[in-house]
């Protein structure tokens, strides 16, 4: 999670990052293999916390949110 593009409270790359945009608002990357900018591939724009958890949710099975 960083609170703008810059990322200055980021200490490494991280797989998923939450970018502050707005008071509850985030724009949602994920680093894969190639992505848009530096902080991977932009999957969300202006989402809450709860539509990045389900997006979270919808991309694992049940026994992997268990490991």
């Amino acid at each position: 999670l960083t609170g703008c593009g810059k990322s200055c409270a980021a200490p490494r790359p991280a797989q998923a990052t939450l970018v502050g945009v707005a008071p509850g608002r985030y724009d949602l990357f994920w680093r894969g293999d190639a992505g848009h900018s530096k902080f991977g591939t932009e999957i969300g724009v202006g989402w809450t916390v709860e539509q990045a958890a389900d997006w979270f949710a919808a991309q694992t099975t049940p026994q992997q949110r268990l490991e």
